[in-house]
C-alpha cells in the first residue's frame, strides 16, 4: 500500500493514533501566541496528551484592568478558533469566583461610600459620596399619619387651566439637565419663573422632581389654594410611595404634610397645552444659559492673580512666599493663611481637590465667601505681599 492523504478544512484529524499529535501542534500555536501582559493561557488534558481544554489566567490590580486584559485574550483566542474552523463548547464555559480579599474590599468600599458617606478609590478614580444621591430607608411618616394622597392625581384631568396655575418640567439632552417652573396669574400672565441647571450626571427623574420642589418652596406661604401641574407620571408615583428612598420626594412630602392646600395633577406632555410647553422651553433654554465667572473666581481657579505663587513664576515678585512664612498659593489663602482666617474653607486632601472646587462653584453660599476672600486679596496686597 502506497502512502494515502486526505483533504482537512475543518479541526484537526480524530480518530485515530496520530489525532492527538496533530491536535498538539494546531494547540501550540495559541499557547505561543503574542498575549498581553499578565494573560496566560493553560491547556489541560481530558485524555493522555490530549490538550483540549482552556483556561485563562488573568491579572490585574483593578476590575476594569482585568476586564480590559480579557476582552483583548478572547479576541486573539477567537480569531484562532475561527481560523481552524473550531467550535467553542459554552456548556463548559466558567469563570472563577473572585480571592475573598477582593470581595472584603469590594464590601468595604461599598459601606463607606453608601452608608458613611466617605470619599473612597475604585478603579484608580476618587469616589465623592457627595456627587451621589444618598438612598433612603424605612418610613418617614407613620402609614396613618401619611395624607397627601388625596391632593396628588395622576389621572388625566378634564381640563388644564392656565389661570392660577403652576407647571413644572424637566429636561436632559447632550447640553445637560435641565429643570423649571412658571406660574400664570388670574389673567392667564406669567407671573414667577424659576430655572435650574443641574449636572450632567442628574437624570431626568432628578429634574422633574426639583422642579416640583422648588414650586412648591416658592408658594409654600400662599394664603390661596397651590395648583401645581406636572408631566412627570413616575415622580407623582413616587411622591405617593410612603417608602420612597429619594431624600428629594421625601422632602417634597414633608412639605405636603405640613400644607393642606397644595395640590398636584398629572397633565400630558407634549399636547401643545401652553403651560406645559413654557416649562418645557424654560427647562431647555437654561441648558444653553452660560454661568458668568466673576474676576475674583477666574483668578482664583486659574491661579492668576495677586498671589506670591504666581508672581513669582513671572519675576514680579522675588519670593514666592506670603507674608505669614508659607508659600501663597490660591489654596494657602483659601485654607490656612493666618492672615485670611475670616474667609476660610476646610482644607480638602489632594486626590479630593478637584471636587472641592466644583463643590465652591455649586454652592451660591460658598461662592460669596470666595468672593470676599478675593476682594481682601486685591484691595490688600501690601498685607499679603509685602511693600
Amino acid at each position: 500500500m502506497g502512502p494515502f492523504s486526505w483533504p482537512q478544512t475543518r479541526g484537526c484529524a480524530q480518530g485515530s493514533c496520530s489525532g492527538p499529535a496533530f491536535w498538539n501542534l494546531v494547540a501550540d500555536n495559541i499557547l505561543n501566541a503574542d498575549w498581553p501582559p499578565d494573560v496566560h493561557l493553560q491547556a489541560f488534558a481530558d485524555d493522555f496528551a490530549f490538550a483540549d481544554d482552556f483556561a485563562f489566567v488573568i491579572s490585574h490590580r483593578t476590575k476594569k484592568g482585568v476586564q480590559e486584559l480579557a476582552k483583548k485574550a478572547i479576541q486573539i483566542f477567537s480569531n484562532w478558533v475561527t481560523s481552524n474552523k473550531f467550535e467553542i463548547s459554552l456548556i463548559k464555559l466558567n469563570t472563577w469566583i473572585p480571592p475573598l480579599h477582593l470581595t472584603l474590599s469590594k464590601e468595604a468600599k461599598n459601606i463607606k461610600i453608601t452608608r458613611l458617606r466617605q470619599p473612597a478609590i475604585i478603579n484608580d478614580s476618587l469616589i465623592d459620596p457627595s456627587d451621589y444621591e444618598e438612598i433612603l430607608r424605612g418610613h418617614q411618616f407613620h402609614p396613618a399619619d401619611f395624607k397627601i394622597d388625596f391632593r396628588i392625581s395622576t389621572e388625566p384631568a378634564p381640563n388644564y387651566p392656565i389661570e392660577n396655575s403652576i407647571y413644572t418640567d424637566g429636561s436632559k439632552t447632550t447640553d445637560g439637565t435641565g429643570s423649571a417652573f412658571c406660574s400664570f396669574d388670574d389673567l392667564g400672565q406669567l407671573k414667577t419663573k424659576w430655572l435650574g441647571k443641574l449636572s450632567q450626571d442628574n437624570n431626568i427623574f432628578q429634574a422633574e422632581l426639583l422642579a416640583i420642589h422648588q414650586a412648591i418652596l416658592h408658594h409654600i406661604n400662599s394664603k390661596t389654594q397651590v395648583k401645581i401641574w406636572s408631566d412627570s407620571l413616575s415622580s407623582l408615583q413616587a411622591i405617593l410611595n410612603p417608602t420612597s428612598p429619594h431624600p428629594l420626594v421625601r422632602d417634597i412630602q414633608k412639605q405636603l404634610q405640613s400644607k393642606n392646600n397644595i395640590y398636584i395633577g398629572w397633565v400630558k406632555a407634549h399636547i401643545g397645552h401652553y403651560g406645559n410647553e413654557t416649562a418645557d422651553e424654560l427647562a431647555k433654554k437654561q441648558l444653553t444659559k452660560l454661568h458668568k465667572w466673576s474676576r475674583g473666581e477666574i483668578m482664583f481657579f486659574s491661579e492668576h492673580g495677586p498671589f506670591p505663587s504666581y508672581l513669582r513664576r513671572f519675576n514680579l515678585k522675588p519670593t514666592d512666599l506670603c507674608n505669614c512664612g508659607d508659600v501663597g498659593t490660591p489654596l494657602h489663602y483659601a485654607t490656612s493663611c493666618i492672615l485670611t482666617e475670616s474667609w476660610h474653607f476646610k482644607k480638602p486632601s489632594t486626590p479630593n481637590l478637584l471636587h472641592w472646587k466644583k463643590g465652591i462653584l455649586k454652592n451660591k453660599g460658598a461662592r460669596i465667601q470666595l468672593g470676599k476672600l478675593m476682594d481682601f486679596l486685591m484691595n490688600n496686597d501690601d498685607l499679603i505681599n509685602g511693600s
